[in-house]
């Protein structure tokens, strides 16, 4: 893992998340929750890079919470309590 490479993911996580909510706010939904989906798959990453030194090439949430699981349990609510959670479809 080269902390670089963790601080630019985090970085780019976060310009995300503040272009989603400039989205929102303007009225531009579907493209405020991309960047929000976009902010949500960066984070994890940055985490997973942080805790194992890698992480995996993939887009799927679901994945990249599974993977953070092995390290925290409490994260899988997001995917196994479906009450809770809009990512239950596999896409």
């Amino acid at each position: 893992m080269s902390f670089k490479e963790a601080e630019i993911i985090k970085k780019r996580a976060y310009s995300f998340l503040r272009n989603a909510e400039r989205l929102i706010e303007e009225g531009e939904y579907d493209l405020g929750m991309f960047n929000l989906e976009q902010y949500c798959q960066l984070i994890l990453k940055y985490k997973l890079l942080i805790k194992m030194g890698s992480y995996p090439r993939t887009y799927s949430l679901r994945r990249l919470i599974r993977e953070l699981g092995k390290f925290n349990e409490s994260i899988l609510v997001l995917i196994n309590d479906v009450k809770k959670s809009t990512l239950y479809s596999e896409a």
